[in-house]
Protein backbone atom coordinates (compact mmCIF):
# COMPACT_ATOMS: atom_id res chain seq x y z
CA UNK A 1 0.00 0.00 0.00
CA UNK A 2 1.11 3.56 -0.58
CA UNK A 3 2.41 5.34 2.48
CA UNK A 4 0.26 8.16 3.81
CA UNK A 5 1.44 11.72 3.78
CA UNK A 6 1.24 13.25 7.26
CA UNK A 7 0.46 16.78 8.39
CA UNK A 8 4.15 17.73 8.57
CA UNK A 9 4.70 16.63 4.98
CA UNK A 10 1.61 18.54 3.87
CA UNK A 11 2.82 21.68 5.62
CA UNK A 12 6.26 21.27 4.01
CA UNK A 13 4.67 20.93 0.60
CA UNK A 14 2.57 24.04 1.14
CA UNK A 15 5.53 26.04 2.37
CA UNK A 16 7.59 24.88 -0.60
CA UNK A 17 4.78 25.84 -2.94
CA UNK A 18 4.51 29.29 -1.40
CA UNK A 19 8.25 29.81 -1.38
CA UNK A 20 9.07 28.99 -4.97
CA UNK A 21 5.77 29.86 -6.64
CA UNK A 22 5.55 26.47 -8.36
CA UNK A 23 2.97 23.71 -8.01
CA UNK A 24 4.02 20.84 -5.77
CA UNK A 25 2.54 17.35 -6.19
CA UNK A 26 0.55 15.83 -3.34
CA UNK A 27 0.04 12.59 -5.23
CA UNK A 28 -2.62 10.52 -6.96
CA UNK A 29 -5.94 9.83 -5.24
CA UNK A 30 -9.16 8.02 -6.08
CA UNK A 31 -11.83 10.45 -5.01
CA UNK A 32 -15.53 9.47 -4.90
CA UNK A 33 -17.18 12.04 -7.15
CA UNK A 34 -20.97 12.35 -7.60
CA UNK A 35 -21.88 11.47 -11.20
CA UNK A 36 -25.62 12.08 -11.01
CA UNK A 37 -28.59 11.91 -8.64
CA UNK A 38 -27.80 9.16 -6.16
CA UNK A 39 -24.77 7.91 -8.10
CA UNK A 40 -21.05 8.06 -7.48
CA UNK A 41 -17.86 6.81 -9.09
CA UNK A 42 -14.24 6.68 -8.02
CA UNK A 43 -12.25 9.05 -10.21
CA UNK A 44 -8.50 9.31 -10.50
CA UNK A 45 -7.40 12.71 -9.22
CA UNK A 46 -4.01 14.43 -9.43
CA UNK A 47 -3.58 16.65 -6.37
CA UNK A 48 -1.20 19.61 -6.13
CA UNK A 49 -0.67 22.67 -4.02
CA UNK A 50 -0.06 25.90 -5.88
CA UNK A 51 0.77 28.83 -3.63
CA UNK A 52 -1.92 28.64 -0.95
CA UNK A 53 -4.37 26.62 -3.05
CA UNK A 54 -5.21 22.95 -3.25
CA UNK A 55 -5.75 22.08 -6.94
CA UNK A 56 -7.35 18.87 -8.17
CA UNK A 57 -6.88 17.81 -11.79
CA UNK A 58 -8.61 15.09 -13.78
CA UNK A 59 -6.73 11.83 -14.15
CA UNK A 60 -8.35 11.44 -17.57
CA UNK A 61 -7.03 14.51 -19.37
CA UNK A 62 -5.13 16.52 -16.73
CA UNK A 63 -7.63 19.39 -16.72
CA UNK A 64 -7.93 21.20 -13.34
CA UNK A 65 -11.51 20.76 -12.18
CA UNK A 66 -11.52 22.00 -8.60
CA UNK A 67 -9.51 24.25 -6.33
CA UNK A 68 -9.80 25.64 -2.85
CA UNK A 69 -7.83 27.51 -0.23
CA UNK A 70 -5.22 25.35 1.46
CA UNK A 71 -5.71 27.08 4.79
CA UNK A 72 -3.36 25.71 7.45
CA UNK A 73 -4.11 26.22 11.11
CA UNK A 74 -1.50 26.99 13.77
CA UNK A 75 -1.55 23.39 14.90
CA UNK A 76 -0.21 22.35 11.50
CA UNK A 77 -3.40 20.59 10.46
CA UNK A 78 -5.38 21.71 7.40
CA UNK A 79 -8.71 23.25 8.30
CA UNK A 80 -11.14 20.85 6.71
CA UNK A 81 -13.15 20.49 4.66
CA UNK A 82 -11.85 22.33 1.60
CA UNK A 83 -14.72 23.83 -0.37
CA UNK A 84 -13.88 23.31 -4.01
CA UNK A 85 -15.23 25.27 -6.93
CA UNK A 86 -15.02 24.86 -10.67
CA UNK A 87 -16.52 22.66 -13.43
CA UNK A 88 -17.43 19.23 -12.11
CA UNK A 89 -16.97 20.25 -8.50
CA UNK A 90 -20.43 21.54 -7.63
CA UNK A 91 -21.43 20.69 -4.07
CA UNK A 92 -18.14 18.90 -3.57
CA UNK A 93 -16.24 19.32 -0.31
CA UNK A 94 -13.29 17.18 0.63
CA UNK A 95 -11.18 16.67 3.70
CA UNK A 96 -7.46 15.95 3.52
CA UNK A 97 -5.99 14.57 6.70
CA UNK A 98 -3.13 12.13 7.17
CA UNK A 99 -3.08 11.69 3.43
CA UNK A 100 -6.67 10.49 3.05
CA UNK A 101 -8.85 12.63 0.79
CA UNK A 102 -12.57 12.09 1.23
CA UNK A 103 -15.90 13.52 0.13
CA UNK A 104 -17.32 14.75 3.43
CA UNK A 105 -20.84 15.84 2.51
CA UNK A 106 -23.71 13.56 3.54
CA UNK A 107 -24.56 11.29 0.62
CA UNK A 108 -27.13 8.53 0.07
CA UNK A 109 -24.31 6.09 -0.57
CA UNK A 110 -21.54 4.54 1.49
CA UNK A 111 -17.88 5.06 0.63
CA UNK A 112 -14.82 3.51 2.26
CA UNK A 113 -12.00 6.00 2.94
CA UNK A 114 -9.49 5.99 0.09
CA UNK A 115 -5.78 6.33 0.94
CA UNK A 116 -3.59 7.80 -1.78
CA UNK A 117 -2.70 5.46 -4.62
CA UNK A 118 0.73 7.13 -4.71
CA UNK A 119 1.49 10.17 -2.55
CA UNK A 120 4.53 11.26 -4.60
CA UNK A 121 3.37 10.77 -8.21
CA UNK A 122 2.66 13.80 -10.38
CA UNK A 123 1.23 11.84 -13.34
CA UNK A 124 -0.58 8.62 -14.23
CA UNK A 125 -0.43 6.30 -17.22
CA UNK A 126 -3.65 5.16 -18.85
CA UNK A 127 -3.38 1.81 -20.64
CA UNK A 128 -5.90 0.99 -23.38
CA UNK A 129 -6.59 -2.74 -23.69
CA UNK A 130 -8.69 -4.50 -26.33
CA UNK A 131 -10.23 -7.97 -26.58
CA UNK A 132 -12.25 -8.43 -29.75
CA UNK A 133 -14.72 -5.53 -29.83
CA UNK A 134 -14.33 -4.82 -26.08
CA UNK A 135 -12.09 -2.02 -24.80
CA UNK A 136 -11.05 -1.20 -21.24
CA UNK A 137 -8.73 1.35 -19.65
CA UNK A 138 -6.48 0.53 -16.72
CA UNK A 139 -4.74 3.28 -14.76
CA UNK A 140 -1.23 3.01 -13.35
CA UNK A 141 0.29 5.21 -10.66
CA UNK A 142 3.67 4.12 -9.42
CA UNK A 143 3.51 0.36 -8.89
CA UNK A 144 -0.28 0.21 -8.56
CA UNK A 145 -2.61 -0.78 -11.39
CA UNK A 146 -6.37 -0.43 -11.14
CA UNK A 147 -9.63 -0.16 -13.03
CA UNK A 148 -11.04 3.30 -12.58
CA UNK A 149 -14.78 2.76 -12.85
CA UNK A 150 -17.26 -0.12 -12.84
CA UNK A 151 -18.47 -1.83 -15.99
CA UNK A 152 -21.74 -3.58 -16.78
CA UNK A 153 -22.41 -6.96 -15.27
CA UNK A 154 -21.90 -9.99 -17.54
CA UNK A 155 -25.17 -11.17 -19.06
CA UNK A 156 -26.73 -14.23 -17.47
CA UNK A 157 -25.43 -17.42 -19.09
CA UNK A 158 -23.00 -15.59 -21.38
CA UNK A 159 -19.31 -16.20 -21.95
CA UNK A 160 -17.74 -12.73 -21.71
CA UNK A 161 -14.34 -12.12 -23.28
CA UNK A 162 -11.52 -12.29 -20.69
CA UNK A 163 -11.08 -8.51 -20.60
CA UNK A 164 -14.68 -8.09 -19.40
CA UNK A 165 -13.89 -10.28 -16.40
CA UNK A 166 -10.40 -8.87 -15.79
CA UNK A 167 -11.87 -5.41 -15.48
CA UNK A 168 -14.25 -4.68 -12.65
CA UNK A 169 -18.02 -4.73 -12.29
CA UNK A 170 -17.80 -3.26 -8.80
CA UNK A 171 -17.66 0.32 -7.62
CA UNK A 172 -14.14 0.08 -6.23
CA UNK A 173 -12.68 -1.20 -9.48
CA UNK A 174 -10.03 -3.86 -9.83
CA UNK A 175 -7.03 -3.05 -7.66
CA UNK A 176 -3.77 -5.02 -7.65
CA UNK A 177 -1.43 -4.91 -4.65
CA UNK A 178 1.55 -2.67 -5.31
CA UNK A 179 4.08 -5.30 -4.23
CA UNK A 180 4.28 -8.84 -5.55
CA UNK A 181 4.52 -10.45 -2.13
CA UNK A 182 1.84 -8.32 -0.50
CA UNK A 183 -1.64 -9.42 0.44
CA UNK A 184 -4.60 -7.43 1.64
CA UNK A 185 -7.75 -8.47 3.41
CA UNK A 186 -11.40 -7.95 2.56
CA UNK A 187 -12.40 -4.33 2.31
CA UNK A 188 -15.72 -2.72 1.55
CA UNK A 189 -16.04 -0.85 -1.70
CA UNK A 190 -18.56 1.84 -2.55
CA UNK A 191 -22.15 1.78 -3.70
CA UNK A 192 -22.72 2.62 -7.35
CA UNK A 193 -26.50 3.08 -7.18
CA UNK A 194 -28.91 4.08 -4.45
CA UNK A 195 -32.67 4.09 -3.91
CA UNK A 196 -34.48 7.39 -4.58
CA UNK A 197 -35.42 7.49 -0.91
CA UNK A 198 -33.56 6.07 2.12
CA UNK A 199 -36.79 4.31 3.12
CA UNK A 200 -36.97 2.31 -0.13
CA UNK A 201 -35.24 -0.96 -0.92
CA UNK A 202 -32.07 -1.01 -2.96
CA UNK A 203 -32.70 -1.46 -6.72
CA UNK A 204 -31.27 -4.54 -8.41
CA UNK A 205 -29.81 -2.51 -11.25
CA UNK A 206 -26.06 -2.45 -10.65
CA UNK A 207 -23.45 -3.86 -8.29
CA UNK A 208 -23.85 -2.22 -4.93
CA UNK A 209 -21.55 -3.97 -2.50
CA UNK A 210 -18.15 -5.43 -3.24
CA UNK A 211 -15.12 -6.66 -1.38
CA UNK A 212 -11.56 -7.50 -2.39
CA UNK A 213 -8.75 -9.56 -0.98
CA UNK A 214 -5.47 -10.93 -2.30
CA UNK A 215 -3.18 -13.75 -1.24
CA UNK A 216 0.32 -14.32 -2.64
CA UNK A 217 2.19 -17.52 -3.35
CA UNK A 218 -0.49 -19.75 -4.90
CA UNK A 219 0.44 -22.36 -7.53
CA UNK A 220 -1.64 -22.28 -10.74
CA UNK A 221 -1.46 -24.80 -13.59
CA UNK A 222 -2.83 -23.78 -16.99
CA UNK A 223 -2.07 -24.63 -20.63
CA UNK A 224 0.72 -22.04 -20.71
CA UNK A 225 2.55 -23.71 -17.77
CA UNK A 226 2.71 -23.72 -13.98
CA UNK A 227 3.01 -20.38 -12.21
CA UNK A 228 3.36 -19.00 -8.70
CA UNK A 229 0.76 -16.27 -8.60
CA UNK A 230 -1.03 -13.70 -6.46
CA UNK A 231 -4.73 -14.49 -6.18
CA UNK A 232 -7.08 -11.47 -6.17
CA UNK A 233 -10.67 -12.22 -5.21
CA UNK A 234 -13.63 -9.91 -5.83
CA UNK A 235 -17.10 -10.66 -4.47
CA UNK A 236 -20.10 -8.64 -5.61
CA UNK A 237 -23.63 -8.56 -4.19
CA UNK A 238 -25.84 -6.58 -6.53
CA UNK A 239 -28.84 -6.23 -4.28
CA UNK A 240 -28.37 -7.09 -0.59
CA UNK A 241 -31.40 -8.63 1.09
CA UNK A 242 -33.51 -8.96 -2.04
CA UNK A 243 -34.77 -12.12 -3.73
CA UNK A 244 -32.20 -13.78 -6.01
CA UNK A 245 -32.04 -12.45 -9.55
CA UNK A 246 -29.75 -13.26 -12.47
CA UNK A 247 -26.13 -12.66 -11.49
CA UNK A 248 -27.16 -10.99 -8.24
CA UNK A 249 -24.19 -12.46 -6.44
CA UNK A 250 -20.98 -13.55 -8.07
CA UNK A 251 -17.32 -13.98 -7.39
CA UNK A 252 -14.29 -13.42 -9.60
CA UNK A 253 -10.98 -15.09 -8.75
CA UNK A 254 -8.02 -13.72 -10.71
CA UNK A 255 -4.47 -15.08 -10.57
CA UNK A 256 -1.55 -12.83 -11.61
CA UNK A 257 1.98 -14.22 -12.05
CA UNK A 258 4.84 -11.70 -11.56
CA UNK A 259 6.39 -10.76 -14.88
CA UNK A 260 3.65 -12.59 -16.82
CA UNK A 261 0.31 -11.05 -15.89
CA UNK A 262 -3.11 -12.73 -15.63
CA UNK A 263 -2.83 -16.52 -15.95
CA UNK A 264 -6.27 -17.65 -14.77
CA UNK A 265 -9.68 -16.06 -14.21
CA UNK A 266 -12.55 -17.95 -12.57
CA UNK A 267 -16.05 -16.42 -12.70
CA UNK A 268 -18.65 -17.88 -10.32
CA UNK A 269 -22.05 -16.22 -10.95
CA UNK A 270 -25.29 -16.99 -9.12
CA UNK A 271 -26.82 -18.50 -12.27
CA UNK A 272 -24.39 -21.41 -12.01
CA UNK A 273 -22.77 -20.76 -15.39
CA UNK A 274 -19.15 -21.01 -14.20
CA UNK A 275 -16.52 -19.69 -16.61
CA UNK A 276 -12.89 -20.69 -16.18
CA UNK A 277 -10.32 -18.82 -18.30
CA UNK A 278 -6.79 -20.22 -18.52
CA UNK A 279 -3.75 -18.66 -20.18
CA UNK A 280 -2.68 -20.47 -23.35
CA UNK A 281 0.20 -18.21 -24.36
CA UNK A 282 1.59 -14.68 -23.93
CA UNK A 283 3.74 -12.37 -26.01
CA UNK A 284 5.46 -9.74 -23.85
CA UNK A 285 7.31 -6.80 -25.39
CA UNK A 286 8.17 -5.32 -22.00
CA UNK A 287 6.59 -3.94 -18.89
CA UNK A 288 8.86 -5.17 -16.12
CA UNK A 289 8.28 -7.72 -13.41
CA UNK A 290 5.03 -6.42 -11.91
CA UNK A 291 1.87 -8.45 -11.47
CA UNK A 292 0.53 -7.28 -14.82
CA UNK A 293 3.32 -6.12 -17.17
CA UNK A 294 2.09 -3.28 -19.33
CA UNK A 295 3.68 -2.35 -22.67
CA UNK A 296 2.05 -1.67 -26.05
CA UNK A 297 2.01 -4.91 -28.01
CA UNK A 298 1.76 -7.25 -25.00
CA UNK A 299 -0.75 -10.03 -25.73
CA UNK A 300 -2.34 -12.71 -23.53
CA UNK A 301 -4.38 -15.54 -25.10
CA UNK A 302 -6.96 -17.45 -23.04
CA UNK A 303 -9.24 -20.42 -23.51
CA UNK A 304 -12.60 -20.56 -21.72
CA UNK A 305 -14.17 -23.63 -20.12
CA UNK A 306 -17.67 -24.11 -18.76
CA UNK A 307 -19.05 -26.03 -15.75
CA UNK A 308 -18.44 -29.31 -17.61
CA UNK A 309 -14.77 -28.35 -18.14
CA UNK A 310 -15.25 -28.42 -21.92
CA UNK A 311 -13.62 -25.66 -23.98
CA UNK A 312 -16.01 -22.93 -25.13
CA UNK A 313 -15.36 -21.35 -28.53
CA UNK A 314 -12.00 -20.25 -29.91
CA UNK A 315 -9.11 -18.83 -27.85
CA UNK A 316 -9.53 -15.14 -27.00
CA UNK A 317 -6.85 -12.44 -26.82
CA UNK A 318 -6.29 -9.50 -24.52
CA UNK A 319 -3.92 -6.94 -26.05
CA UNK A 320 -2.34 -3.71 -24.81
CA UNK A 321 -3.15 -1.30 -27.61
CA UNK A 322 -1.66 1.99 -26.42
CA UNK A 323 -0.60 4.11 -23.44
CA UNK A 324 -1.16 7.76 -22.54
CA UNK A 325 0.62 9.71 -19.81
CA UNK A 326 -1.57 12.26 -18.04
CA UNK A 327 -0.20 15.10 -15.90
CA UNK A 328 -1.81 18.27 -14.50
CA UNK A 329 -2.40 20.79 -17.26
CA UNK A 330 -2.74 18.07 -19.90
Amino acid sequence: MARRIGAAALVSALVAGQGCGRSQPLGVYRLPVPTGPGAVALRTVLAQVSGSELVLSSGIDGTPFARGSADIGWDGEPRTPFSLSGPGASRLRVSLRDGVMQDVDPRPYAVAPQPPVDDTADSVTRWRLVSGAVERTLVQAGAELFAESPEAQPASGSTPVPLEVLGSVAGAGMDLPAQVGAGFVWKDALSTAVPPSPSLALPCAAPLVAALRSTPGETVQVAAGTFTAVRVVEVVDACPGAAPVALRVFRIDRWFAPGVGPVRIFLTPSDGQIRDYGLVSSVLQGGGGGLWPMAPGNVWTFEARGPDRKTIGAPMEVRVESATTVSPGG
